[in-house]
């Protein structure tokens, strides 16, 4: 039998994610150690006993889950469950390099908080915002989005549509 991982991306995270495994399995303590000096965060308590708002900073969220994503798969690596294939969404990919073998738990949380920290600054000097809509087809979001423009040309799109 072939075994996949798939490793979740930003808005999968929330406070207490890995506390079980965390309190039951060295190893997953252990990263969690290494984590914390490797970029000085204390995911014990970014993890276990922060607020929402807190670990949905873009920063905290990406490294946490990494984190997290990547001490599960390497706990179950020593329980002989080995995948054939890992993939991730969004900045799952990262922990899914790690999975691989591609890199090591430090080279992954320094480049993934250096990447989140850009994008957090890009995302702070942009005048945008987004709404997600369901249940309307492409067609109608298409004649509201152009209703609106009329007003304030090129404000508002459709950036996916789904047929």
């Amino acid at each position: 039998m072939k075994i996949a991982m798939l490793f979740p991306g930003f808005g999968s995270q929330f406070v207490g994610m890995g506390k079980e495994l965390y309190d039951e399995h060295r190893i997953i303590q252990e990263f969690f150690e290494q984590a914390a000096s490797c970029i000085d965060i204390n995911f014990v308590k970014l993890c276990f006993a922060s607020s929402e708002a807190e670990l949905r900073q873009m920063r905290n969220a990406y490294t946490a889950i990494f984190l997290v994503s990547s001490a599960i798969a390497t706990l179950l690596k020593e329980k002989g469950i080995k995948p054939d294939v890992v993939a991730g969404f969004n900045q799952g990919e990262y922990a899914a390099l790690l999975a691989a073998g591609g890199w090591t738990l430090p080279d992954g949380l320094y480049l993934l908080n250096k990447f989140a920290g850009f994008y957090q600054e890009l995302l702070d000097t942009l005048d945008a915002a987004a709404l997600g809509i369901i249940g309307l087809d492409a067609a109608t979001m298409n004649k509201l989005c152009a209703s609106i423009n009329r007003g304030a040309p090129d404000k508002v799109y459709v950036a996916l549509t789904q047929t």
